[in-house]
This record gives structure tokens, sequence and C-alpha cells, in this order.
């Protein structure tokens, strides 16, 4: 068996029983995965010291703009060092937790987060059928997506991605088949409008590091390879016109949310509105970084369009500055009240907790300005 060693990782170029060519042999023992967690949760531990002292120079008024410039740019690259973390984690091919969650759920704080990435150059168009229960670690089946979405986005320059989520047969030939049994099956398609890969042997694609691209690392198809190994669902992939990316979900009868891991692994869903454009970055990127599910607001009337009574899309935690435009922080949370919802609270504010601005009210937290973004995490975890 020969060696090569790419990227800081080792990889084989023969074949392994149940793994495909080039499969990585890193992540086969608890070892590795120990080691790749260590080390992503040390580099993490580093990226949040950065942003931190980033985004409190870029909050900074009294700086000039060419340190503005340099703290802007040091962010940006911390938050693709967390990018990088995460992928890597990912390929590290920690085992599946399944859960039985609903698809709508999983999907659509992801799709929003990747609007915002998109150009005007690609056209993003996304279908996805009502509300349908499957069967798969939630958490694994967003960092896939992510993977598919952003190769699908590369390669869709001046064109169009579609995502397209509905109930399908199994194909007759399909490239990896599911391990697990189910009476139906939902198909998740990620299908862009490039160039396509017919030349290529489809299972190529999924070997660590392979890529056509130049400056690309080749991780992610790797990653949705694992996935769909850790988690026993389908994989088809075709590339006659553009590229075109099956996965295959086993359908469940019943949300069961007591007795399995939750969709959110346990984390709050934090909203957060701060009226500071610099500070709710970092706020929001700090949680999502722990694994929070965080949607950020600038502006009260921003949270109150989205809020609807009885709407299923409701926070666990507000997150909540004192002193808003348009409406201060406890009359936003008093109008959220009489819609009826009614979360746990985390006030925060240059003034101290004993602001006369704040209902002295024991079941809410108080996180005084500045902070660190573990401090912000801790906050977040007590208030919880």
């Amino acid at each position: 068996m020969t060696w090569v060693h790419h990227y800081g990782l080792s990889m084989t170029n023969g074949n392994t029983e149940g793994k495909s060519t080039g499969q990585a042999e890193l992540g086969s023992s608890s070892d590795g995965r120990e080691f790749v967690r260590s080390v992503a949760h040390s580099f993490n531990n580093i990226l949040s010291t950065i942003l931190g002292h980033s985004e409190l120079i870029r909050m900074d008024g009294s700086v000039s703009d060419r340190v503005q410039y340099r703290a802007a740019t040091i962010s940006q690259s911390a938050h693709r060092g967390h990018e990088l973390s995460q992928r890597l984690m990912a390929l590290d091919g920690e085992p599946a937790i399944p859960a039985t969650v609903d698809i709508q759920d999983v999907l659509n704080p992801l799709i929003l987060r990747f609007r915002e990435s998109l150009t005007s150059n690609v056209k993003f168009v996304a279908s996805i059928c009502e509300k349908v229960h499957v069967r798969v670690d939630p958490l694994q089946l967003r960092q896939a997506l992510s993977e598919l979405l952003g190769n699908g986005r590369d390669f869709s320059e001046n064109g169009v991605l579609l995502l397209t989520v509905s109930e399908e047969e199994l194909p007759d030939s399909i490239l990896i088949s599911p391990t697990v049994e189910a009476s139906g099956w939902l198909r998740l398609r990620v299908e862009d409008s490039g160039l396509g890969f017919s030349d290529l042997d489809p299972q190529d694609l999924f070997a660590p590091c392979f890529s056509t691209r130049k400056k690309a690392l080749g991780i992610g198809l790797t990653i949705v390879e694992n996935t769909v190994r850790e988690n026993g669902i389908g994989l088809d992939a075709s590339g006659k016109c553009g590229g075109v990316f099956d996965l295959y979900l086993p359908i469940v009868s019943e949300l069961n949310t007591d007795t399995e891991r939750s969709l959110r692994d346990s984390k709050a869903y934090v909203w957060i509105v701060e009226d500071e454009e610099a500070l709710l970055e970092f706020m929001k990127e700090s949680l999502e970084m722990e694994g929070y599910t965080v949607r950020a607001f600038s502006r009260p009337t921003d949270l109150l369009e989205v809020l609807q009574p009885g709407a299923d899309d409701q926070p666990d935690l507000l997150l909540l500055d004192v002193a808003l435009p348009e409406m201060s922080g406890p009359e936003l949370f008093a109008e959220i009240q009489l819609r009826g919802c009614n979360p746990k609270v985390l006030w925060s504010s240059g003034y101290g907790p004993n602001s006369p601005f704040i209902d002295k009210d024991t079941t809410s937290a108080f996180l005084q300005k500045p902070y660190t973004p573990s401090d912000l995490v801790e906050a977040v975890r007590k208030a919880t």
C-alpha cells in the first residue's frame, strides 16, 4: 500500500474495504479522531481570541481608518480559519448520532445563511416539500449540504443553482446504497449549471484532496461521503449536464425529541438584537462556533416582522441590548410577550446590571459590555 502526504493528512491511494479509492485513513481510529478534535478545539480557542480583539478594535472609533481596515482583514481571516476547522472536524468522520427531525427545521436556517454568501451572478432557487420527518444526524447533514451548496455556488458562476427536496423512489443504480431500512425516501438534490464531470468516475470525486480547481482543498465531497456512510443514507451523483448530487434520507412517521438528540444538539436557538453591526457580527459568529443556531437582528422591527404569533420559528433565548433604536430592549421584550412568545432573556448593556432601564426579573441574566467571546458563550450557556 502506497502512502502520500497532502495537506498534512495521511492518505492511501489503495482500496480498503467499504471505502472508495483514495479514502482517508485518518479518523479510522479513536486516537486519530481525538487528535483532530483536540487540534480543532485549540485552534478555535485561538480564533475566538483573534475574533474578539479584532472586533473590539473595529468598534473603537478613536483608531484610524488604516487600523480599522487591518482589523477587518484579521477578522475575515479568522472567520475563514473557523470555517476550515469546522470542515476538518467533519472530515474526521465523527460517529453520527441520528435523530428524528423535521427536514424544514434542518434546512431553513442553513438556506437563510447560504443566501447571504451569494453574489449577484448566481441565481439560487430552493424548493422544499411540506413537513417531512427523516432520521439523520442533523448537524452532519447541515455540514454535508453546506459543502454541496458551496461547490454548486462556485461552479454556477453566471448561472443557476438549484436545491430541490422531494419524496422519491430509490433509483435502480446508485453510487452508495442506503444501509438503513425505510418505507420511503426523501431526496435532497443540489444541481449546478456548471460544466459537469461526465469524463470522470463519480466515485473519484469523493476521494480526499481531489479537486478540479487548483486552489481548492478537495475535502468538501469527502465530508459528504463521510456523512452518508456514518448515517447509512444514500448518495448518487451525475455530471452529464452540470453537477447533480442526490442525498436519500429515510422518512419516518413521527417526530420524537424527548428520547433522541435534539436538532440543535442541546444548544439553544438564540436570537440577538444589537444595533452595532460589528458587535452583532462578532456575537453571531462566536455563538455559532460553539454550535448554537443564531438569528441576528440590528433593529427591533426586523425581529417583529419575523416573529409571528403561533409560528414554529421562535427563540429559546433572546440576547437583547438595553438601548436600541426605535424602542428599548425592555419595550421590545414586552411586545414579544404580547405575541405569545416568552423566551428566556439575556440582557446586555454598557450600563451596569443594576441599571434602572431593566426590570429586576430573577429569571433574566445580564452581560456587561465590553466582553470577550468566552464571556459571551459562558453567559449564554448559563442563561439557558
